[in-house]
């Protein structure tokens, strides 16, 4: 071989060995793929530093900037996060177009994720006409416009998501609790009923089916629907809050307590929480355990003085503390509250025939004293209704109630008993009525006289 082939040679390996030193060391884009390697083994540290490195020698590129978001956002710091991603962007070049779209998604769920819900919906709206078959993005704008209250759009969106795959049990799903949210009930029925037909575990689904019931008077559907709600992450609590004001509602007020207890437990939301505490303490008012329902009144006060008639109930009951024979009428259990009645029944000339126990009052039919069962005129007869809770805003339908009682039992006179104060209606209805009204002032002159 002659020494100027042997020269071309060597020459031709010097240049081939510059180029590749220039490729594989100097390089940045080699630098930055070893970086990448230090991501993906989470050597999160390590790179960053040599990232940091690179910027301040002023050699950064977009894709620099892209390694640090993806840093960024592996440690948890989603707004840092954003920022790199969004100067990746704007920088441009360095990166493919699928790179530049799987960065809008990252920036539209992390947009989302620290509740810049206008950025991200920007982001979104984007995505959506990249990705025109996918569901998905138009989902997400439609829970945005959702969440600003812009119903008209949210429900475009929906709907056109539903164009796309109509088996999609969450895009049947937000249509109903949106046409719910709008009055607009037989098509919250029919979309909420399509969600659950389509994934009978959609727990959110049955919640706004049993707010539908409620809404249209059906308490036995919507006992149902709750009755599966309770499985619901997102509506636990107020699906137990709603349980139970239905079960107060209809008069169990014991099986309403173990609901609102569960409430209380689920509930993170102050005024659902205060609501629950509040019913917790009014259906342990009506079973007569009044110390268990101060100390969730009290809890009330002191959260919100002016809740409801909480001012009303803390001065009421707080003279319980101060008058026993007031005490022992209210919280009595059954058979010592109608040994005390019959007492007091006694100190008007007559005895019971029988009593009739109600969570709020008791009712008894009374005869004269002198009078054996057999030997009594029905028109001598006296109906009593004695009142253990002190407060009562005596609704005409209530009155009448009463009213209707009494004659349906055949007696001629109406003695209503309550520890509290008569509201004015109740005065005015008494008047020209065969009707005697004991109020609390009466009830503690009889107690004074009666031996318990």
């Amino acid at each position: 071989m002659s020494i100027e082939i042997i020269i071309s040679i060597v020459v031709i390996v010097v240049i081939i060995s510059s180029v590749l030193y220039f490729i594989i060391v100097r390089n940045p884009l080699f630098k930055l793929d070893s970086i990448k390697q230090m991501i993906d083994n989470n050597k999160l540290d390590e790179a960053l530093e040599k990232l940091t490195k690179i910027i301040q020698q002023g050699k950064a590129n977009p894709r620099t900037h892209m390694y640090m978001a993806e840093i960024f956002e592996k440690k948890g710091d989603p707004n840092t996060a954003i920022m790199e991603y969004q100067k990746c962007l704007k920088e441009g070049g360095f990166i493919s177009d699928n790179e530049q779209l799987m960065i809008h998604i990252k920036l539209a769920e992390l947009l989302s994720k620290v509740g810049r819900i206008d950025d991200a919906l920007g982001e979104f709206l984007f995505l959506a006409k990249q990705f025109p078959e996918d569901p998905y993005y138009l989902m997400q704008i439609g829970d945005i416009f959702f969440s600003k209250k812009k119903f008209g759009n949210a429900t475009n969106y929906y709907k056109q998501a539903l164009t796309l795959n109509n088996a999609n049990p969450i895009a049947h799903y937000n249509l109903g609790r949106l046409y719910y949210m709008t009055g607009l009930n037989n098509d919250a029925d029919y979309h909420l009923k399509k969600a659950v037909e389509l994934q009978p575990k959609l727990y959110d689904a049955y919640y706004y089916l049993g707010l539908l019931s409620l809404r249209l008077s059906q308490a036995n559907n919507a006992l149902l629907y709750f009755s599966k709600s309770v499985y619901s992450i997102k509506f636990k609590g107020l699906t137990y809050l709603n349980l139970g004001n239905l079960l107060m509602n209809s008069g169990k007020t014991e099986e309403a307590l173990n609901f609102f207890l569960k409430a209380i437990s689920n509930l993170t939301d102050k005024e659902n929480l205060l609501a629950a505490k509040y019913k917790t303490g009014c259906c342990y008012e009506k079973l007569g355990q009044v110390n268990k329902a101060m100390e969730f009144f009290r809890e009330i006060y002191i959260e919100r003085a002016d809740y409801q008639d909480i001012q009303t109930k803390i001065a009421i009951y707080g003279e319980l503390s101060l008058n026993d024979k007031l005490k022992e009428y209210m919280i009595a259990k059954k058979d010592d509250f109608e040994a005390i009645a019959t007492k007091i029944i006694a100190t008007f000339n007559y005895k019971p025939l029988e009593f009739i126990n109600y969570s709020k009052f008791v009712y008894s039919i009374a005869i004269p004293m002198a009078l054996s069962p057999e030997a009594s005129n029905k028109k001598d007869n006296c109906f009593f209704v004695f009142y253990r809770i002190m407060e009562s805003s005596f609704a005409d339908d209530e009155l009448f109630l009463m009213k209707e009682k009494m004659l349906t039992s055949n007696c001629s006179k109406l003695y209503i008993i309550f520890p509290g104060e008569f509201p004015e209606n109740a005065l005015k209805w008494a008047e020209n009525r065969d009707v005697v009204l004991v109020d609390k002032e009466g009830l503690l002159k009889i107690m004074e006289v009666i031996s318990i």
